[in-house]
């Protein structure tokens, strides 16, 4: 029956590939969807440069691949405060290779323009980065006095706003952040940051070295040809996130407070690229405010949206402007579908189920009406019987998750296996005497 079914699907696969060759074809991911787009090569190719060109992104006579990995291996033998010698080996990339340029595209923008991927694994630098990146959340932490970390976060926050007939609501999104934040700049923030911590001077020199090579080494291939951006944070890097932040948040803690004092904004949050604000009208408007914020630094220029019939939508909700209070409804973009992995595919259970623990983690946590709570159960009941899960399925994760919101959920006992060793399995026995683990 399984070697059946294989053939049929095999003979899909092939007969969609012939299709795709015929019509010079190919198929490519949506951004935030879990659909996929079928375009042509050509108009592909038509987005990629246009988004090259666009960004002024230079092509390099030839890859500096080589170059770049005798960069690292100079750096880490001076970095020896942050990288021990042991780790070396694990830093160094023996087959580095550069890294290349794909795209999804954004099929809820108006043109469906690309957002580049680039797959950094195999960059030279990219073991480092990835080992920086750890250390860099502990030796320089960051205030994150305006960011949220999700939609809950910043759901529970403004519900309990007090507002009133002069309160308005706009959103910004600032236009391709990684691609547009100055090295220089970055490295200055960085720099500052340091100075403020409690490591050595020497320390922060090293650290500093390290992110000079990083981001000096933002480059990558398309169509054979080898670019290298002027400016900006490698795409794909593991801490191009951590370098924005070190540089917005700058930016945020020096000017943002001053307008929050006038009493003109009365919220200000951001998560990475997109900001929720809530203005008094009487005393600002929403372009003064685009445009301070856009003044302030000609690097980071934003995009804005206006709230439509008291309402906005930020984060996957839908924020409602009522007379004296803001109301929560969840948001679903027209171009999100149902599709979760199927039931009947070979995946763990776990990873199946994890899509509708989300939804469910999501539907319980935020501060939704009732009404609202039963439409997105109903939605959840029918994308788990378009994916063919078994309803019963579904109503025991929900019965879990409650019983590990409430706390009522008994606490298994865990095994973990051991090789013995003489003695020292008894010690280890001993740490793990008061939790749930058994030897």
């Amino acid at each position: 029956m399984h070697n059946i079914r294989h053939k049929r699907q095999q003979h899909t696969v092939n007969t969609l590939k012939a299709l795709l060759k015929h019509n010079n074809s190919t198929i490519v991911k949506a951004d935030k969807s879990k659909a996929i787009v079928i375009i042509n090569k050509d108009n592909l190719d038509q987005k990629i440069q246009s988004f090259i060109k666009e960004n002024n992104i230079p092509i390099m006579n030839k890859a500096p691949t080589e170059k770049f990995q005798k960069q690292i291996q100079k750096a880490i033998t001076q970095c020896t405060d942050i990288i021990e010698k042991t780790k070396h080996k694990y830093i160094i990339n023996m087959t580095p290779s550069t890294p290349q340029l794909k795209a999804n595209i954004k099929t809820h923008k108006e043109g469906m323009p690309i957002r580049p991927v680039i797959n950094n694994v195999n960059a030279p630098a990219y073991n480092l980065v990835k080992l920086l990146n750890k250390q860099l959340h502990i030796l320089l932490p960051l205030p994150n006095t305006y960011t949220v970390k999700n939609s809950n976060e910043i759901a529970q926050e403004i519900i309990k706003i007090p507002i009133n007939e002069q309160t308005r609501m706009i959103t910004l999104d600032i236009k391709d952040m990684y691609m547009n934040l100055p090295t220089e700049g970055i490295l200055r923030a960085a720099k500052t940051s340091l100075q403020k911590t409690t490591n050595s001077f020497e320390m922060n020199k090293q650290i500093m070295i390290l992110l000079s090579i990083i981001m000096e080494q933002n480059y990558f291939q398309y169509n054979k040809q080898c670019y290298k951006p002027k400016k900006g944070t490698a795409m794909g890097s593991p801490l191009s996130g951590y370098l924005a932040e070190i540089y917005i948040q700058e930016i945020e803690e020096t000017n943002v407070k001053h307008w929050l004092e006038s009493k003109e904004i009365i919220y200000y949050k951001r998560y990475v690229d997109d900001i929720f604000i809530l203005y008094n009208k009487s005393k600002t408007n929403e372009i003064q405010i685009s445009n301070k914020i856009n003044k302030t630094n000609k690097h980071l220029q934003t995009k804005m949206n206006t709230e439509k019939e008291e309402k906005i939508q930020f984060l996957g909700l839908t924020i409602n402007r009522k007379k004296h209070n803001i109301f929560i409804d969840m948001y679903r973009k027209p171009t999100e579908t149902d599709t979760t992995i199927n039931y009947h595919s070979n995946h763990p259970l776990e990873q199946k189920m994890s899509a509708y623990r989300y939804h469910l983690n999501r539907l319980n946590t935020l501060p939704i009406n009732t009404e609202e709570k039963k439409k997105e159960k109903d939605k959840l009941e029918s994308m788990a019987i378009n994916n063919n899960y078994p309803m019963d399925t579904v109503k025991k994760l929900k019965e879990k998750m409650k019983k590990i919101r409430t706390g009522t959920q008994e606490r298994k006992k865990k095994w973990t296996p051991f090789t013995y060793f003489s003695p020292m399995i008894r010690k280890r026995s001993f740490l793990h005497s008061p939790t749930t683990s058994s030897l």
